[in-house]
C-alpha cells in the first residue's frame, strides 16, 4: 500500500508540474512558427487592403474627375456676372464671346435660330408639351438650352435690319425675322469642348449642322444656378472617404506586422 500511494503521490506532482508549466508558457511564442503563420496572414491582409485601396481610388477618380466641372460651378458665386448684351458687342465689332467658361452669367440679345423643343406627354395620356427648347445663337455660337417659351417671330411681316448685322444674313446664318425677337437668360455658360452631360447630344447636332468644330461652340443653359449642383459636394465627400477609410486601415496592418517583426528579431 505504501508503495502505490508513493506512485500515486509521484504521478499527482508529475501532472501537476505538467499544468503548471503549460500555464506558464510564453503565450507569445509557444507554438513553433506561430508568429511567422501570422506574419503571413497579415502580409495577405496587407496586399488585399492594398489592392482594394488602388480600386477605390480608381473609382473615386472615376467619380470625381466628371464631376469636377459641376463641383466648380457649385462654388462660383450666387449673383451672375454683369449682364453681356450680344448685339451690342457683335455691332462693337467683338467676334469673340467676352465671357469665361463654367460661370454664371447673364447674357442678353440673344438671336433665336433652328429652334428645336424637346416634347414630353404629361401623365397617362395627358397634353403632349414642351420640356424644354434648345436653339442657336449664331452671333457667338451659342447652343441654349431653356425651359422658357420662345418669343413668336414676325414670319410674314418687312424688318429692319440694322447694317451692322448684313453679314449674318449673307453668310444665312439668321434670317430677317430671327432678328426682330431676342431672348435675355441668366444661367451656366460653358465651352462647347467642356459641355456637360445633358448637352453634349445637342452639341454634337449643331456641330455636325453647322460644321462648326465644337471647341468653337458655347453652350448656355438658362436658369441653371450654381446652388442647383450643391450636391456634388456630398458626392465628392464620400468618394473621397471611402478610399479614405481603407488606407487607414491599410497603414494599421502595416504597423502591426512592423511590431509582429520587431518582437520577433
Amino acid at each position: 500500500m505504501g508503495a502505490n500511494d508513493s506512485d500515486s503521490s509521484g504521478k499527482r506532482e508529475e501532472l501537476e508540474q505538467l499544468f503548471n508549466d503549460w500555464d506558464d508558457r510564453d503565450l507569445d511564442g509557444a507554438e513553433p512558427g506561430a508568429a511567422e503563420a501570422e506574419i503571413r496572414i497579415l502580409g495577405f491582409g496587407i496586399r488585399l487592403r492594398l489592392v482594394m485601396s488602388l480600386i477605390l481610388f480608381a473609382v473615386a477618380a472615376a467619380v470625381m474627375i466628371p464631376t469636377w466641372s459641376r463641383l466648380s460651378y457649385f462654388l462660383e458665386d450666387s449673383e451672375p456676372v454683369a449682364a453681356v448684351d450680344l448685339r451690342k458687342a457683335w455691332l462693337a465689332g467683338e467676334r469673340t464671346l467676352p465671357g469665361t467658361s463654367n460661370t454664371y452669367a447673364a447674357l442678353d440679345g440673344l438671336v433665336i435660330t433652328m429652334e428645336s423643343p424637346e416634347y414630353i406627354r404629361e401623365g397617362d395620356g395627358g397634353e403632349i408639351v414642351a420640356r424644354h427648347r434648345f436653339f442657336f445663337c449664331p452671333l457667338f455660337n451659342i447652343v441654349v438650352l431653356t425651359p422658357k417659351e420662345l418669343p413668336e417671330k414676325p414670319w410674314h411681316r418687312t424688318v429692319d435690319i440694322v447694317p451692322g448685322f448684313i453679314e449674318l444674313l449673307q453668310q444665312r446664318r439668321a434670317f430677317p425675322y430671327d432678328l426682330a425677337v431676342e431672348f435675355n437668360g441668366v444661367g451656366r455658360l460653358v465651352a462647347g469642348d467642356d459641355a456637360p452631360a445633358e448637352m453634349r447630344k445637342a452639341v454634337n447636332t449643331y456641330s455636325a449642322k453647322l460644321d462648326i468644330d465644337k471647341s468653337d461652340l458655347w453652350v448656355f443653359i438658362d436658369g441653371n444656378k450654381p446652388k442647383d449642383h450643391g450636391l456634388m459636394v456630398a458626392i465628392w465627400i464620400l468618394a473621397m472617404l471611402v478610399p479614405l477609410v481603407s488606407v487607414i486601415f491599410l497603414l494599421r496592418a502595416l504597423r502591426e506586422r512592423s511590431q509582429l517583426q520587431g518582437k520577433r528579431a
